[in-house]
């Protein structure tokens, strides 16, 4: 029989961290992930203190390879995980979380390569002429919108104030914006 035990007690402790949203693992082809978002923005951890101070990010993962065949928006349910700052997982019988699930909504976009076209609709210095070649870098862009945005497009066309050649005398260089010219509803499927 055991006449004593021993006991630690240490103070509970509670805190609030700012949710974050992982998304891992690729789409169906011909896709991309757009938007994540999380029906929580805030999870609230408490348990014995040593244990909560170690707690410095709390994430909901989702690995988009189990759910490749999936070309619309996903919403689910994950559970939310705390990790300390060297990058492990926290755990314990003694922490407690609220909520312990998250619901997270993936939109998802489909993708489309066009071609950049550019209006020569301009005119260089006095007496002189364009040849009509504009040569541009890169000459297609892949975009990501809904399936039924990204059907009407066929082109970005940059429009001939873009190209202001009014002064040329020779071969000019531009920088052009193509950004500016994206149809409603889309973006660049490569975010970099």
């Amino acid at each position: 029989s055991i006449d004593t035990v021993k006991l630690k007690i240490e103070n509970k402790r509670s805190k609030a961290l700012s949710l974050k949203a992982n998304v891992i693992g690729e789409v169906a082809e011909g896709h991309i992930v757009g938007d994540v978002i999380t029906e929580q923005n805030i999870v609230r951890v408490s348990g014995p203190e040593s244990v909560v101070n170690r707690v410095e990010s709390a994430v909901v993962s989702v690995d988009m390879s189990t759910l490749s065949e999936f070309t619309n928006d996903i919403t689910t349910s994950v559970p939310v995980i705390f990790y300390d700052a060297d990058g492990n997982v926290v755990t314990g019988n003694t922490l407690e979380k609220r909520p312990e699930n998250v619901m997270i909504t993936i939109e998802i976009l489909s993708t489309k390569e066009v071609p950049i076209t550019f209006d020569t609709a301009m005119a260089p210095a006095d007496g002189y002429g364009l040849n009509g070649v504009i040569l541009g870098t890169p000459q297609t862009v892949t975009l990501a919108g809904r399936r039924s945005v990204l059907n009407a497009v066929e082109e970005i066309k940059v429009p001939a104030e873009a190209l202001d050649v009014t002064n040329a005398t020779a071969d000019t260089a531009l920088m052009v914006n193509v950004a500016n010219y994206l149809p409603e509803g889309t973006a660049f499927a490569d975010k970099t």
